[in-house]
């Protein structure tokens, strides 16, 4: 049997392709890079840079202090001992101040108690509902968080009128409503931008006289 010269025949026959052929070469893509100088800081220019940078760094809170930590867990502790039956945020979706929005909701809330206990609501003290409130984000889109705690009297009528009675107040405004089953989870939420500057966003509701 002959010998069969591999390296001489390994070129015979019809030349291959590649069954996909390379993508054409892009123009103007050089493998080069242009890199910047790597710059080495110095101690002194690191420490003269930080405090000025952090100053203009609007993104970054500073950790609250152990007064602020006092006054949210205080407001935390007073929602969670009110056991509220419904978590509620009332929004105005337009310009207001922090004493219109105390106002609307006082007058709120007593709509919805002589929807429930009748013209004498005033004086069925030990009948009506209370709430804890906060407002938030005056600057930009004022609203308002409330932990309202009521009786079974209330809690059908509330369910009902809320919408209606807040609307009649605030034509753009909007309510949201819902059960409360975690008291401390709600009053920490409520409490989470309060500071001692802004203490008195926070009240409660009146028992003994009518709201004007």
């Amino acid at each position: 049997m002959a010998k069969i010269d591999w390296q001489r025949s390994k070129h015979l026959g019809r030349a291959r392709e590649p069954a996909v052929p390379p993508p054409p070469a892009k123009k103007g893509c050089g493998s080069h890079i242009k890199r910047e100088p790597v710059r080495v800081y110095t101690a002194a220019e690191i420490a003269a840079w930080t405090p000025t940078q952090l100053k203009t760094r609007t993104n970054v809170k500073a950790s609250p202090t152990d007064e602020v930590l006092k006054l949210r867990a205080g407001i935390t502790d007073l929602v969670a001992k009110a056991c509220p039956t419904f978590a509620i945020t009332l929004a105005f979706h337009r310009d207001t101040t922090p004493a219109d929005a105390i106002r609307k909701t006082r007058l709120l809330h007593a709509m919805l108690e002589r929807a429930a206990l009748g013209t004498a609501w005033l004086k069925r003290v030990d009948e009506r509902s209370s709430y804890i409130a906060v407002i938030e984000h005056v600057d930009t889109n004022l609203h308002v968080h409330l932990a309202l705690t009521s009786g079974d009297k209330h809690r059908a009528c509330i369910e009902t009128a809320i919408k209606i009675a807040w609307k009649k107040l605030v034509c753009s405004g909007t309510v949201k409503l819902k059960p409360v089953f975690d008291a401390a989870g709600w009053g920490s939420y409520m409490a989470k931008e309060i500071t001692p500057d802004t203490a008195d966003h926070l009240f409660i509701s009146e028992g003994t006289s009518r709201p004007t």
